[in-house]
């Protein structure tokens, strides 16, 4: 089953809309239309630094990368946003840094 960035971003392969907060709702509009996100860039850095936010950015590092092949383009720009994103509110990237380790 495919599934929908939002629902990736929500961490619920069923959600409702009571289940989409702001913080979330901003981040799948700046991932899901990078072109967009330099427009969104003042509000994403306003963003409260927490852990669902950061959890919700992994999911859609990991979701995104998964599925690089289907759309090889678009889902390499999506990733960008969503790297750039947690390391402008977090500083460091926790999947990259994984990577490195390795």
């Amino acid at each position: 089953m495919k599934k929908d960035l939002m629902s990736v971003i929500v961490g619920k392969e069923e959600y409702s809309k009571y289940d989409i907060s702001r913080e979330y709702e901003l981040l799948h509009d700046a991932i899901e239309e990078p072109e967009r996100f330099v427009f969104l860039l003042e509000s994403v850095i306003k963003l409260d630094p927490k852990s669902e936010v950061r959890y919700a950015l992994l999911r859609a590092q990991v979701y995104l990368t998964l599925n690089l092949s289907s759309d090889m383009e678009a889902n390499q720009k999506k990733l960008y946003v969503a790297k750039v994103i947690e390391k402008l509110l977090f500083g460091r990237n926790l999947l990259e840094e994984g990577e490195q380790k390795s």
